[in-house]
C-alpha cells in the first residue's frame, strides 16, 4: 500500500531558480513558512543542488523571458534522475511567448503574473502531492526489487545495472534497423586531486561530472 501524502505537506524542500541579480523571489516568500526553500540563480547551481538534496518540486521564476531558464526544463527531462520532478514556471505575462512550447519542453505548469498567493500555493501543493505519490511508489518498487541500481556518491547507474540494461538495449537494436553506440571515458588524475585538495573535493568533482 502506498501511503497518502498529507493534504498540506510541510516537510518538503522546493528549489527556486531565478534570474541572476534578482531580489528575493516573491514566490519563494509564499512558501517560506511551509517548505524548506533553496534559491539559486544559475542552471549549473540548480543541478548541483539537486544532486545533493531531494526536492519535491522546482519553481522557475522568469522575469523577462530568459531562454537559459526555459532551457533548464529541456536539460532536466534528459536527466534520468530528475526527469519526473514537477517544474512550475512563474513568469510575467510578456515573459512567455509560446506557452505550448514551454510545456512541450518539459514544464509541468505555468502561472503568469499577476496572481494571488492562494492560487500559487494551491497549484504548487497539487504538484507536490503528485510528486510525493511518485516517490512513495518508487520506494515500494525499490523495496520489491532488492537491487541497488545507483551509486550512492554520484547517483549514476551502477556497473551491475549497466550489464542488465545493456542486454536489453542490444536485443532491441538487433530487432531492427537501429544503431547502438556506447561511449566510454575516464576521469584522469583523481589520485592527484584527492591528495592535493582532499577526498571531499574529489567527491564533489565526481558528482559534478556525473551531473553533466
Amino acid at each position: 500500500a502506498v501511503p497518502e501524502p498529507a493534504a498540506r505537506p510541510t516537510d518538503v524542500s522546493v528549489l527556486v531558480l531565478e534570474q541572476e541579480g534578482a531580489a528575493y523571489s516573491d514566490v519563494a516568500a509564499v512558501f517560506s513558512d511551509d517548505c524548506r526553500i533553496e534559491q539559486v540563480q544559475d542552471v549549473a547551481s540548480a543541478f548541483e543542488m539537486m544532486g545533493r538534496r531531494d526536492f519535491v518540486s522546482v519553481l522557475v521564476d522568469i522575469r523577462s523571458g530568459d531562454t537559459r531558464l526555459l532551457n533548464f526544463c529541456v536539460d532536466l527531462r534528459k536527466n534520468s534522475r530528475f526527469y519526473n520532478i514537477p517544474v512550475m514556471i512563474v513568469a510575467d505575462e510578456s515573459g512567455i511567448e509560446n506557452p505550448d512550447a514551454v510545456l512541450e519542453s518539459g514544464a509541468t505548469d505555468i502561472l503568469t503574473r499577476p496572481f494571488g498567493e492562494d492560487q500559487l500555493r494551491a497549484r504548487m501543493e497539487f504538484l507536490v502531492r503528485q510528486q510525493r505519490y511518485r516517490m512513495s511508489m518508487l520506494g515500494v518498487y525499490r523495496e520489491a526489487r532488492h537491487i541497488m541500481t545507483s551509486d550512492g556518491l554520484t547517483g549514476l547507474y551502477t556497473h551491475g545495472f549497466l550489464l542488465e540494461h545493456l542486454r536489453a538495449q542490444i536485443a532491441d537494436a538487433e530487432r531492427g534497423p537501429k544503431n547502438l553506440t556506447i561511449g566510454v571515458f575516464d576521469v584522469k588524475g583523481m589520485a592527484v586531486i584527492n591528495s592535493k585538495y582532499g577526498y571531499a573535493a574529489g567527491d564533489r568533482l565526481l558528482r559534478q561530472i556525473g551531473g553533466m
